[in-house]
């Protein structure tokens, strides 16, 4: 590396032993300017374009300090002060996949992906979170009014919400239950059963504000996922009508027709985040997720809250309200008919 004359007489990097940084670093034919200042350090990136500029300076480590794309993994830890130790040096952020700093936590994006390739996530719960209601329970009535279901199934039904009341369900078994009702008809011939049921039972539960807050976090440009236990089938239709990639529990079918098996582990408390990570193909503290949103009504999803930078309880249960207090939460309620902020 070559300093910038304008930079010599201020050390090898020309940094200023106080921090003010004299001039360009030239490296090769590529010219670099300073992208952060501390209290006591600096570091060098690649000139910014003038949106990542728009971003860079929008972004703050410290109070009037501005925000380096190279310490983004401090801004997903929400830490304070970053840095290194006294004593050592920053070194150039080269894209090279070494760290801008003599420190393991912080690695510039630009070594792991792009800026383009940053994302934010919004994910949401489906039962009592966007929908009004409970889709397996709505879907049996439905089933039920039009003759495709005894008496007998919806008793099971309702033996499997006690349990789930008491937390004592056991949810492979329940899963089982309803993706057995499939095998009665071929997929094909479910479909415009499930379509009908879709539009006239689910869409008209959605709540307004929830609807609300998942178009903003599109309008944002955020990466949406639906995140039920609901089995594949019918979260599949309504995803397809909401616009919004479904993880849901997937239900094996072999030549059109369901097997009455579920395809690995339910969608359900913390295998929601495997899904969800096997859906991205990285893990949700990896420092190409700037944000992550998640919605949920449940203490089951607690797990995937917690993963998440941005939890969100709406309609709380009574544990999940408590711990939403606790952490202090934003906390929302969603009813189908009530045109509420998100």
């Amino acid at each position: 590396m070559v300093v910038h004359p304008a930079g010599e007489g201020f050390g090898r990097h020309g940094i200023h032993p106080r921090g003010r940084v004299k001039g360009l670093v030239v490296q090769g034919s590529a010219r670099q300017e300073n992208c952060l200042r501390h209290d006591r350090w600096a570091c060098w990136c690649k000139p910014l374009q003038a949106e990542e500029r728009r971003r860079h300076d929008s972004r703050r480590i410290l109070s009037g300090s501005p925000r380096s794309p190279c310490c983004l993994a401090g801004q997903r830890a929400g830490l304070k002060g970053l840095g290194p130790s006294r004593g050592t040096m920053p070194q150039p952020c080269r894209g090279d996949g070494r760290p801008c700093w003599p420190l393991p936590l912080l690695r510039c994006p630009r070594q792991v992906a792009g800026l383009k390739d940053l994302m934010k996530l919004a994910l949401f719960d489906l039962d009592h979170t966007l929908l009004d209601g409970d889709t397996n329970i709505l879907w049996l009535d439905h089933l039920a009014q039009r003759g495709l279901a005894e008496a007998d199934t919806i008793e099971r039904q309702q033996q499997y919400m006690a349990l789930y009341a008491r937390e004592q369900l056991d949810m492979a078994e329940y899963m089982d239950f309803h993706i057995g009702l499939l095998r009665r008809r071929r997929i094909s011939e479910w479909q415009a059963i499930v379509e009908h049921f879709v539009h006239s039972e689910l869409v008209p539960r959605l709540a307004p504000a929830a609807l609300a807050a998942l178009e903003s976090h599109r309008a944002a440009g955020h990466r949406l996922a639906l995140v039920t236990a609901t089995n594949s089938v019918l979260v599949g239709t309504l995803g397809r009508v909401l616009d919004i990639h479904t993880i849901a529990s997937e239900v094996e079918i072999e030549a059109d027709q369901a097997t009455g098996r579920m395809l690995g582990q339910p969608s359900f408390r913390e295998h929601k985040i495997a899904r969800v990570q096997d859906w991205l193909g990285l893990p949700l503290s990896s420092d190409t997720i700037l944000e992550s949103h998640f919605y949920s009504d449940s203490a089951n999803d607690i797990p995937l809250l917690q993963a998440v930078s941005h939890p969100v309880a709406v309609n709380p249960d009574a544990k999940l309200r408590a711990l939403a207090e606790q952490q202090g939460w934003p906390q929302r309620c969603w009813k189908a008919g009530e045109a509420q902020p998100a």
